[in-house]
């Protein structure tokens, strides 16, 4: 059974500003230290149909998503660590038939845990799992000019993991990850048994870390 609504979220806007100092070398990161990131996504899909009776994938109503996301995260010990984040996507429509879809814009909402392999202070390898939520954006749908909506704004429950790889710089790393992710399906606005199904994306994520 789907997860719909999680709760009252309300709209999730945060400017973020980090304020990094490059002046001298500092020590890498230990065991305890608090981190802030900020990282953009390519977010392709892999699964997962968005008109489950026509055999519509999300692939064939949507583009690629690009989006970003800002996390903060705490060293435990030298082999874990945990995350709090919030993201913002957005996926351009496509054409479906004689039928027109608007963007889909997804806000993701997590907490999770790293697991890094102690190969060293430079290099951090690491594989991370989280959990949380996603808010859907509404989706309008045009045939022939008439506009109707489709899905709903509506919560699904959210599930991702996978490898992270980080190079240290003193107080500052460079990361990359590729995760796996699920979402349960949004809302439909036609009725429930139209609901769209969940997806699988495949997030691909190159950002900035910096420690204090």
């Amino acid at each position: 059974m789907r997860a719909r609504k999680l709760g009252i979220f309300g709209r999730c806007l945060l400017a973020a500003v980090l304020v990094m100092s490059l002046t001298g070398v500092a020590a890498a990161a230990q065991p305890g230290d608090f981190s802030i990131g900020v990282s953009g996504q390519f977010t392709p899909f892999l699964s997962g149909y968005f008109i489950p009776d026509s055999g519509t994938s999300y692939s064939d109503a949507f583009k690629s998503g690009w989006g970003f996301n800002i996390e903060a995260a705490c060293r435990i010990d030298d082999l874990f660590s945990t995350q709090f984040g919030f993201g913002w996507e957005t996926y351009a429509g496509k054409t479906v038939g004689r039928t027109d879809f608007d963007n889909l814009n997804i806000v993701p909402i997590y907490v999770g845990g790293k697991m890094h392999l102690p190969v060293g202070r430079i290099w951090d390898p690491y594989f991370r799992v989280d959990l949380g939520a996603a808010r859907y954006s509404s989706v309008d749908a045009s045939t022939f000019g008439h506009k109707d909506a489709f899905t709903d704004p509506s919560w699904g429950f959210l599930a991702d993991f996978g490898p992270g790889l980080e190079y240290k710089m003193g107080n500052i790393g460079i990361f990359t990850e590729v995760k796996a992710r699920y979402i349960g399906g949004p809302s439909s606005s036609i009725g429930q048994g139209f609901d769209p199904d969940g997806n699988w994306t495949f997030p691909i994520n190159f950002g900035v870390r910096a420690y204090f």
